[in-house]
């Protein structure tokens, strides 16, 4: 697949040729065939129907591995909108396939998800099948309640609540006690503070057995893990003076203290446990009541939110708030905005909104614009199309629009995920080659490409060597190229000296004299 990159550059044709006669050959292995159809369709997007009729006979190989199932489905849905039906039913296959391992399952049925929100009821399903199967661990098991907990938040809360409860009848098992508590927090998040007093009541509790004592104790741990003693009862609400609490709560209230020590501080409040996150927030509570709309406030809402989850909905009242402000600058909106994103995907709606209303208002400055369109980039599976739908259409129209913006554009719609990397990819192609396009901005969009997607890493990898070797560049395009490519991998360093040999020679030669 290298060499037919690499052919691709200079004679894309026979690249192209080759590739296809690969698929064609029947004695080829079938587990193979989903990476040279996503090389195919990197060097030529328009070979788009024999790249399915490819995936398709690997997904219908008996000998078709359930990794090369998944990813052959993930590539055929990348293909486009008539595609994504068929794929959906392969992947709703494998995910319900006894034969195939929990891990597989799980991953086909998060794939699923991915496709978007028609096939979320589906994909949810095929998670409940995942967790109630006899032969998923526990893991896999966790990691499909972790999602369930986003997509089935109702039918997610109500597994940990029946866990709650047979977590604190009297004598569990210790494995019980380990693998329930990992179960009810990747279920409901929120009810953390009810599974550490549980653990806790178990350290208490003389008449409990040690192994399971030792195992709270444990687990204790892991869920708060500065907790140096679980065995001691909560401790006051009053800071006490000879401890690290009023110390950080001291950091919280100091306007003069920086954004990183503000952060660090709520983090390690958070750690010590749930008390000593409530005393931090009283702290910060008062800083907010005193302050005005502006980034300060921002830095200390996001301090909030290093608390714990359980301010979330408190530190959203903050940020609708410093967004509704007239008197907010558009950057200011715009980190409040992603700050909301981050909370949960209950405000994806709502910060989509937000962040479409910026991009649009000709009154946004350019670097801010940028920021709210690379947000657009963030929202999950089920809120995607949205957004996608979108970056689109500013994509299409994009005659008004710099290279620059395109390649801002691209760049948010492949970070949506794999439905939509191969077109992003294809996007940022053609500002790549366009010799109109500034040499840097191009150099720019091929370090992009790698942003997308690892699958990329190759071809823009093959791309920026061929441009920094080009004498009828720029010279400092050409050393841009060399310190761009110096980010993606340290493989070519000898290449890379050539070429500040050549563009900054004078430089060369002062760095030479001094190694010397």
């Amino acid at each position: 697949m290298i060499a037919a990159r690499a052919l691709a550059d200079s004679r894309p044709q026979q690249a192209i040729e080759a590739l296809r006669s690969i698929l064609d050959d029947e004695s080829t292995d079938p587990n193979s065939l989903g990476e040279t159809v996503r090389t195919l369709i990197d060097i030529d997007p328009a070979q788009t129907e024999c790249a399915a009729d490819a995936l398709r006979r690997l997904l219908n190989h008996w000998s078709a591995s359930p990794e090369s199932i998944c990813r052959a489905a993930e590539t055929l849905a990348s293909l486009g909108e008539t595609y994504v039906s068929e794929a959906a039913a392969k992947l709703l296959m494998s995910a319900s396939n006894l034969d195939a391992a929990p891990s597989d399952r799980l991953n086909a049925a998060c794939l699923l998800g991915d496709l978007g929100p028609a096939y979320r009821q589906r994909c949810v399903q095929a998670l409940w099948g995942v967790v109630d199967a006899p032969d998923t661990d526990v893991f896999e098991r966790t990691e499909a309640m972790r999602e369930l907990s986003i997509l089935d938040a109702e039918g997610a809360d109500e597994v940990a609540k029946g866990l709650l409860a047979f977590l604190t009848d009297e004598g569990p098992s210790p494995s019980y006690v380990r693998n329930a508590a990992e179960m009810i927090v990747a279920s409901s998040p929120h009810r953390l503070h009810e599974v550490v007093a549980a653990m806790r009541t178990f350290v208490e509790n003389p008449a409990i057995a040690e192994t399971t004592r030792t195992a709270a104790e444990s687990q204790l741990r892991t869920l708060l893990p500065r907790e140096s003693s679980p065995g001691m009862p909560p401790r006051a609400q009053e800071p006490d003076p000879s401890s690290p609490v009023e110390e950080m709560c001291r950091v919280l209230a100091d306007p003069e203290e920086g954004f990183d020590r503000l952060l660090m501080a709520a983090e390690a409040l958070s750690e010590l446990g749930l008390a000593e996150a409530e005393q931090g927030a009283v702290v910060l509570r008062g800083r907010i009541a005193q302050m005005s709309m502006g980034p300060d406030l921002l830095d200390i809402a996001l301090a909030l939110t290093e608390l714990g989850p359980a301010y979330g909905t408190e530190v959203a009242a903050i940020l609708r708030g410093v967004i509704a402000a007239s008197t907010t600058p558009s950057d200011d909106r715009v980190r409040a905005t992603h700050m909301l994103l981050d909370l949960g995907p209950q405000y994806a709606a709502e910060a989509f909104g937000v962040l479409r209303s910026i991009s649009d208002d000709a009154s946004t400055d350019e670097d801010t614009r940028d920021n709210a369109i690379r947000g657009m980039g963030y929202f999950r599976p089920e809120h995607a199309p949205q957004a996608a739908e979108y970056l689109r259409g500013r994509i299409a129209a994009s005659e008004c629009d710099t290279p620059a913006r395109r390649r801002v554009l691209a760049e948010a719609l492949g970070w949506l995920g794999p439905l939509w990397a191969a077109e992003a990819a294809h996007s940022l192609r053609g500002i790549m080659n366009d010799t109109a396009v500034p040499g840097a901005e191009r150099v720019e969009c091929a370090v992009s490409l790698v942003s997308v997607g690892q699958q990329y890493e190759v071809e823009a990898i093959a791309w920026l060597r061929g441009f920094m070797k080009d004498p009828s560049q720029a010279g400092d395009d050409r050393d841009f190229a060399s310190h761009r490519l110096l980010d993606i991998t340290g493989k070519y360093l000898y290449e890379q000296d050539q070429i500040m040999r050549e563009t900054s020679p004078e430089l060369y030669a002062k760095l030479s004299a001094r190694e010397g």
